[in-house]
């Protein structure tokens, strides 16, 4: 059987990682990767079920032993940068022509429908990369026999190995005995010495390359698991307490917090919470870690923070009633009978600003009395308030809790407030070893102190992912505030593998003036030294005369988009509201082509345009965005609106923009009219 390349090296009869007598059967090193192959010369090899069973017999050990082995072979490499997405464990039944199928994360497959498997895993390293891992593997996983055999086998393109743990460096295939066959070695390993194997693993320029290439040619889904080689270490690291990871838009910080979930849930008794402050990323969290790990998908658990709280407090017997419109109209009641006098009224700051001042401020660190609020640093907040003036906005806040009380009824900030009451005065029976926060700038204050006491300063305990100048709702707190402390252990990440470069230039101009609150007691500069890994990309700038041609000018460019290869499931078309989502959804509709809500989108790969909000789209990817009515994402001031207010509620509608724009992977569209 010919693999269909001659750059494969084959290892045979090696050690375990970390083991003295366990070895591995054949370990495949390619432009793929490296391949584990278990071999078997099963009878009677049936997939039933979700299991894998040998006749009678149920085999799922032996998935449970490949998936060991690919994480013991991934650590041993994950120091020198390669991902432990590029270690493939198999299962090959020798002889067989069965094809490739996926049983709890592992590939099965005949050996005779090996090379078509291999031919649809996309390359990641190139020859010297494959030459020096195939070293560093001959050197971390020795021969299991007792003297040494060469590093690698080098072997005629119609030889075979027998399963045997004794098979000899040149073995032979006859009708009787069918077996594997691997092509001849293009280049010895040992051609490279140690110095030149570091700086051929270090400069990954190349190999970069070609595993963006790869993944840019699957689904939008699979590019969202993709996890860079450099931020292999970023998974497997060990942390003594709490610890952050972030970095600007498209430096892979999610993919990082998936495979990072991965990797704590392999743990025996793991108990993994992924969470967001984002309604519906958790149900695209959950099905982009099925990707990655479908059988350890009962060790993680997916929700917004939100859900996780009532379903906490409806566990302990808590009523549950949340306010209409989130307890807006009560709010709304009392701010015109309280704010309409007084301070406020002569400050003309708008309703909006006055509610979120209590819901991110006040509720958002559960603040319990005026002189709390007089003392408080308002990070992310740009207008001042004198002290008679916040008195009268806590003023404002003891009207609308009343009306919350008259009404036995809470709002959202409440929720969060109250699950953490209930974890302080009684911790989970089933405590969590994991929790792992993502968008964590959009969380609240109480919102971070809630995911705190789920894990305390427990080693490994606490992840944050996320980036300040993505931040799309108003407020902010500092981590100090919280009482986290990641000191020592965060990282920043500063390469861009989404965007092409062109997109991510004109999406930074946004934002570059804006300066932006990351959790920290200063602000930081919206001007960032990032990277770019992939150059070119397209920005189509287009002016139509109305929504009219607007509406022909966006669905002649997702036409022209589809018929130039990007996948129409892979697009979006994000706008700043649900009504206008919903219009976009009705346009597409009388177009004939299929549309699908980000309020409705679960990480599913489909064949429909993706429609929703510039927030809804946190944390998701698109290989072509489009932006309908650029020109009013950002809105004017108003009439009597203080020059403070508005310059702060100016940067918000950038920072959402500037969200939309980034999740262009190749091209992106901006409208006006």
């Amino acid at each position: 059987m010919d693999l269909g390349s001659s750059d494969w090296h084959l290892l045979a009869d090696r050690r375990w990682p970390g083991t003295h007598r366990a070895n591995l059967d054949l370990v495949l090193v390619g432009a793929p990767g490296v391949l584990l192959l278990d071999a078997k010369t099963w009878a009677e090899p049936r997939i039933e079920g979700g299991s894998l069973w040998r006749g009678q017999l149920n085999a799922d050990e032996e998935l449970e032993k490949a998936r060991d082995a690919a994480d013991a072979v991934a650590a041993v490499l994950a120091d020198v940068g390669l991902a432990p997405t590029a270690v493939h464990p198999v299962i090959l039944l020798v002889g067989r022509n069965a094809p490739a199928v996926q049983v709890g994360g592992i590939t099965v497959v005949g050996e005779l429908a090996l090379q078509r498997t291999l031919t649809r895993l996309g390359p990641r390293l190139d020859a010297a990369e494959v030459a020096a891992v195939t070293a560093i593997l001959d050197e971390q996983c020795p021969p299991a026999a007792k003297h040494r055999a060469a590093p690698t086998r080098t072997i005629a393109p119609r030889s075979a190995l027998n399963e045997s743990s004794g098979a000899t460096d040149r073995p032979s295939a006859t009708p009787d005995d069918p077996a594997v066959t691997v092509p001849e070695v293009a280049a010895a390993t040992d051609a490279l010495a140690p110095q030149e194997m570091e700086m051929s693993l270090l400069d990954l320029d190349g190999v970069w390359a070609a595993a963006v290439e790869a993944a840019m040619q699957e689904p939008i889904e699979a590019w969202m698991t993709w996890l860079h080689p450099a931020q292999a270490q970023l998974v497997t690291r060990r942390y003594t307490g709490p610890a952050r990871v972030r970095g600007p838009a498209g430096t892979g910080k999610t993919v990082v917090a998936l495979h990072r979930a991965r990797h704590l849930a392999r743990r025996p008794d793991a108990r993994v919470l992924v969470t967001s402050y984002v309604r519906t990323l958790p149900d695209v969290h959950r099905a982009l870690f099925a990707r990655l790990a479908p059988h350890l998908t009962k060790r993680v658990e997916f929700r917004s923070l939100h859900s996780w709280a009532v379903l906490l407090l409806r566990n302990r017997g808590h009523r549950i009633d949340i306010a209409d419109c989130g307890g807006r109209l009560l709010f709304d009641q009392a701010s015109a009978d309280v704010g309409a006098r007084g301070p406020l009224a002569t400050l003309a700051l708008p309703p909006d600003y006055r509610w979120d001042e209590i819901h991110y401020v006040i509720k958002g660190r559960a603040l319990i009395t005026l002189d709390e609020y007089l003392a408080l640093t308002r990070v992310g907040r740009r207008a001042p308030l004198r002290a008679e003036q916040r008195a009268a906005v806590w003023d404002v806040y003891d009207a609308y809790q009343a009306r919350l009380a008259k009404s036995q009824q809470r709002d959202y900030a409440d929720l969060l407030a109250d699950a953490l009451a209930a974890v302080n005065a009684e911790p989970l029976m089933r405590p969590y070893t994991a929790v792992i926060a993502d968008e964590v700038q959009d969380l609240t204050c109480v919102g971070l102190q809630l995911l705190h006491a789920l894990v305390g300063d427990a080693p490994d305990g606490l992840l944050l992912v996320g980036d300040g100048q993505q931040a799309v709702y108003p407020g902010g707190f500092t981590l100090a505030e919280a009482g986290v402390s990641v000191t020592g252990r965060a990282t920043v990440l500063d390469r861009n593998y989404r965007n092409a470069r062109e997109i991510l230039a004109t999406a930074l101009e946004l934002v570059d003036a804006d300066n932006f609150d990351d959790l920290e007691p200063a602000p930081s500069s919206g001007h960032r030294a990032v990277t770019t890994v992939r150059p070119g990309g397209q920005v189509l700038h287009v002016k139509a005369d109305d929504a009219a041609s607007q509406r022909a000018a966006l669905l002649s460019a997702l036409d022209w988009a589809c018929h130039a290869g990007v996948r129409r499931g892979d697009t979006a078309i994000l706008v700043p509201d649900n009504r206008r989502a919903q219009e976009w959804a009705r346009t597409l509709a009388s177009a004939g082509v299929s549309a699908q809500l980000l309020t409705d989108y679960e990480g599913a790969t489909s064949d429909a345009v993706k429609i929703g909000t510039y927030q809804r789209a946190k944390g998701l990817e698109f290989a072509c965005v489009f932006v309908p009515d650029y020109h009013l994402a950002i809105p004017q001031q108003g009439p009597s609106e203080p020059d403070e207010a508005y310059r702060e509620r100016a940067a918000l509608a950038r920072r959402r923009l500037f969200v939309a724009m980034t999740r262009a992977r190749d091209r992106l569209w901006l409208g006006t009219r």
